[in-house]
Order: C-alpha cells, then sequence, then structure tokens
C-alpha cells in the first residue's frame, strides 16, 4: 500500500503538473485569441463608419449634380423660349500680295481691251462688313442648344 500511495502521488504530481503546463501554454493563447478579436472587431467597426460615409459623400454627389443638371435645364428652357433673336454686327479687312502680276489686269473686262485697261498691283486691300442675324436657337426644336445664324455682308 506504501508504494501505490507513492505512486499515487507521483501520478498525482504528474497530473497537477501537466495541467500546470498546460495552463500555462494555453492561457497565454486565449488571451492573445480574444485580443485579436477584439482588434478584427474594432477594425470591422471602423470599416462599416468609412462605408457609411463614402455612401454619404455619394448620396451628396448625386444630389449636387441633381442640382445643377436642374438649374442648366432651367437657364436653357429660359433661353430657348425666350424667343429672343440676337443681331450681330461686325467688320472685316484685309492685305493680300501676289507674287506674280495678274496678267496685266484687275478685273479682266470684255469690252475694253487687255492693253487699254491700267496694269494691276501686287498689292490688295479690302473691306467690307456685314450682319449676323440669329435664325433660331435650337435648330426649331430638334437640336437644343445649337443656332442657326444667317450672315449678311456687303
Amino acid at each position: 500500500m506504501k508504494y501505490l500511495s507513492k505512486n499515487g502521488n507521483l501520478s498525482f504530481a504528474c497530473v497537477v503538473g501537466f495541467l500546470s503546463i498546460a495552463a500555462t501554454i494555453v492561457s497565454p493563447l486565449a488571451l492573445a485569441q480574444d485580443d485579436s478579436a477584439q482588434r478584427v472587431k474594432q477594425l470591422e467597426n471602423k470599416l462599416q463608419e468609412i462605408q457609411n460615409e463614402l455612401g454619404r459623400i455619394k448620396t451628396e454627389s448625386v444630389r449636387t449634380t441633381q442640382k445643377v443638371e436642374q438649374i442648366q435645364e432651367t437657364k436653357f428652357l429660359a433661353d430657348d423660349t425666350s424667343g429672343r433673336k440676337r443681331t450681330m454686327i461686325f467688320f472685316r479687312g484685309g492685305f493680300a500680295r501676289s507674287d506674280h502680276l495678274r496678267n496685266g489686269v484687275s478685273l479682266e473686262s470684255r469690252v475694253a481691251p487687255v492693253g487699254a485697261q491700267e496694269q494691276a498691283d501686287r498689292n490688295a486691300w479690302y473691306a467690307g462688313a456685314g450682319f449676323d442675324f440669329s435664325l433660331t436657337n435650337n435648330v426649331w426644336g430638334f437640336v437644343p442648344r445649337t443656332e442657326v445664324v444667317a450672315e449678311l455682308m456687303f
């Protein structure tokens, strides 16, 4: 019986030792898992906050874009239905120089012979003026925001 009690104490001591070792090894792992789980949870919460903020910004952007489009459409309709026609006056002028003489004449005349006409110079000037008349602001309803203009030039 003494032998069993020595072996029993030894067995008990071995079991307690193994349990102590197991507790020592498992305890930090359990704590590390709890800490990792908390960090993962915090990261998930931050990610959710970022997604919510991004959704809010997208919604604001869509609203702003819709407001801008509505303002542009309102302005376009006001411009288009006002019926205002624009008229613009313009002036033109310029200078040209020919490398060669123009066959001895400025304008060819069948009445006067070539020798009787004055010989043209190489230099030429021109001047003019005109009016631009707005006919429609939207190509008669076919193409919005496209103006058709007629020009009368002198």
